[in-house]
């Protein structure tokens, strides 16, 4: 199996050389990791650069963008991303606790799947206009410029699909409502019971977890083309524990394959979103991110859960 998956994902980073080449980006393998691409150069600046990895049947398209070298700025660094990634349906921003890097990463899989040049063309180039709207919030936020809540207003405001290659809009809303019934056919194969909102585009279900039933939602956005699987772990914390909270989920996203964590006033969720731009989605990759969830939740829940409740330190939660 993991022959057969290692040649795919070469046959995937071939295709990633030709979306390269169709927009005028440089690229070049990348010698450290396998199966990995590194783009030089994405935007107008020319200082802005992307890896494209292919691994466990997706496209990763990650950008390390800043980083901060003060660490008494590391919290607030994990508080920022950690409440943009509860605004963001796109992709996952990442901040790396150990080195203070702060970066964003797009994922799109191709199980059971097909993917096209134009959809690797532009996720990448779409990856390059998050990143360019999101910089200047993040050096404002670090910087005592912008509170958290203008922090978020300027993100959302800013955040736009690239226009390369668009439908129109009556278009982009049939192929969303084409990704719901996709979405419920998958359910539907496993048997789950749920809950289909067709005006918000969203699909609500429980899944038994080893501990509690973990409440789960699939959105569509017909914007940014994706499919969002949101699962709230049902953490219970302190608010005054906020930040401490925020950078264990920096950490805990850091040790997964696909998807991450992120925290708001609610409590601890944990995101995985695929793009489906210009690609084939089946029911089985749907099932796919669903079985992925639930098997990321049910190892870290216990685990954010004594963070909360003061059984474990954050020393210990970022040893694991």
């Amino acid at each position: 199996m993991e022959i057969i998956e290692n040649i795919r994902a070469q046959k995937m980073i071939e295709l990633a050389k030709e979306a390269c080449n169709s927009i005028g980006i440089e690229c070049e393998e990348y010698s450290e990791h396998e199966n990995t691409l590194y783009c030089k150069k994405i935007n107008a600046k020319k200082n802005l650069n992307i890896y494209i990895c292919a691994e466990n049947e997706c496209m990763k398209y990650i950008t390390w963008f800043y980083q901060e070298k003060d660490d008494s700025k590391f919290e607030k660094a994990a508080r920022i991303v950690s409440l943009l990634n509860s605004s963001n349906f796109l992709g996952n921003f990442l901040f790396d606790v150990k080195t203070g890097h702060i970066g964003f990463e797009i994922i799109s899989s191709y199980y059971k799947s097909t993917m096209h040049v134009s959809s690797i063309a532009e996720m990448i180039l779409s990856t390059a206009v998050v990143v360019e709207n999101f910089r200047g919030v993040v050096f404002d936020f670090l910087d005592d410029q912008i509170d958290e809540t203008e922090a978020i207003e300027r993100f959302v405001k800013g955040v736009v699909r690239h226009e390369m290659d668009m439908e129109n809009e009556e278009d982009d809303e049939q192929e969303a409502d084409v990704m719901l019934d996709i979405i419920c056919q998958a359910l539907d194969s496993i048997n789950y019971r749920y809950e289909r909102n067709n005006e918000e585009r969203t699909v609500f279900f429980l899944v038994q977890g080893d501990d509690l039933d973990f409440g789960n939602l699939f959105t569509v956005d017909d914007v940014y083309r994706t499919i969002c699987l949101f699962t709230n772990l049902k953490i219970k914390f302190d608010k005054n524990d906020f930040d401490k909270i925020a950078y264990a989920t920096c950490h805990a996203s850091q040790r997964t394959i696909n998807g991450g964590f992120f925290a708001d006033d609610e409590g601890v969720y944990f995101k995985m979103v695929t793009a489906y731009n210009n690609s084939a989605i089946s029911p089985e990759l749907v099932n796919r991110m669903l079985e992925g969830a639930c098997e990321v939740c049910d190892l870290f829940n216990d685990k954010f859960q004594d963070l909360a409740d003061e059984k474990m330190t954050l020393e210990q939660f970022l040893k694991i």
